[in-house]
């Protein structure tokens, strides 16, 4: 777990391909399959510009949620809410 962080931050603003359902259960099939490179008690904050990336990046965090290794998911439309949750220390790489 060296060099690890308990923060993590997902950029959706650019994607153009959305994802469907499916392939977010998918990415979290895959999330924990390497469930044990997260360190506990992580947070992932995921930024989208619309509402239709906000469902599935919503989607993704309830079924996060049934996992214990993997982070917390939180969506945000503003970067500023990403900061304010995962920590003004963070703001500087952003």
């Amino acid at each position: 777990t060296a060099g690890m962080t308990t923060r993590e931050f997902y950029d959706l603003r650019h994607q153009i391909n959305l994802f469907s359902t499916e392939e977010t259960g998918m990415i979290v099939n895959r999330s924990v399959m390497v469930e044990h490179l997260h360190p506990p008690n992580g947070k992932a904050a995921v930024l989208v510009d619309s509402i239709e990336k906000y469902g599935l990046a919503e989607i993704y965090a309830i079924q996060a949620k049934n996992h214990d290794w993997l982070p917390e998911v939180k969506v945000f439309f503003t970067l500023g809410e990403v900061i304010d949750w995962l920590g003004k220390d963070v703001a500087m790489y952003l």
